[in-house]
């Protein structure tokens, strides 16, 4: 099954931006293992999982109303994370025991970031022409 990309929208273009910085955020987050205070939220990457494939199966079929999901469950598990890490950020802002914040964290939280901002950004303008 081949896909034509001279027919595609940006739209769709943006839609497939959030799938892949949704599935470096959750590739980096898995890798990560959490932080002194928490380990990997399995919800958070059961969410994402869901939000990607449906993201793919959204670029090979749209289906309208679905559009704005994958973008919902990415800011869901985005949420859930800086939840989890509230403590390490806490520690983090008071410098309560010498932790500062690292490279992995920010690679999550932007490329999650990303991936919720394209994703809604995409269901706005449409991803099929």
């Amino acid at each position: 099954m081949s896909i034509d990309l001279k027919n595609k929208s940006k739209g769709w273009y943006i839609f497939a931006a959030s799938a892949v910085c949704a599935l470096i955020s959750l590739i980096i987050y898995i890798a990560r293992g959490g932080d002194i205070f928490t380990t990997v939220i399995p919800v958070a990457v059961i969410l994402s999982i869901f939000g990607i494939l449906l993201n793919v199966l959204l670029l090979l079929k749209p289906i309208k109303p679905l559009e704005i999901v994958p973008f919902v469950l990415y800011l869901i598990s985005l949420v859930i994370f800086f939840g989890s890490e509230i403590e390490f950020i806490g520690n983090v802002a008071y410098g309560t025991d010498g932790q500062s914040i690292t490279a992995d964290f920010i690679l999550i939280a932007v490329f999650g970031f990303i991936s919720v901002i394209c994703g809604m950004v995409a269901a706005i303008m449409k991803i099929e022409k």
